[in-house]
């Protein structure tokens, strides 16, 4: 993954199909702890760390916003089992989202300032 890119696209997306604030949050925090791990293709967490990452004491709130990461098709989730934290595969954002649109220079955006017509 590239991190910014990564950003970037969730940003976007963002724009277009919101998620919920503390969903965003989760997905921000996963993309910050697996560059941590050097961009591994899974990693594993415990609930009880994600919810201190993302400051809430509800395990519930923390269960939602990692299912609407899920549905949105930016997660892959397995639940761990007594001892063995769960395990997480971010899936690009960028891979997934249409790329920008390059402009010509004719139709820049900022290009109609270049000609200014008189009436």
């Amino acid at each position: 993954m590239r991190y910014i890119n990564e950003i970037n696209a969730f940003d976007r997306r963002m724009h277009r199909a919101p998620l919920s604030p503390i969903a965003q949050l989760l997905w921000y925090k996963l993309m910050q702890f697996s560059n941590r791990l050097h961009w591994p293709a899974d990693f594993q967490i415990d609930n009880k760390r994600l919810m201190a990452e993302l400051n809430v004491s509800a395990l519930r709130t923390l269960i939602t916003a990692r299912q609407e990461l899920i549905e949105s098709g930016l997660l892959e989730f397995s639940p761990g089992v007594r001892g063995k934290p769960s395990t997480y595969r971010l899936i690009s954002v960028e891979a997934q989202e249409i790329p920008d649109i390059r402009w010509s220079d004719d139709d820049a955006p900022d290009a109609f300032m270049g000609e200014v017509r008189e009436d």
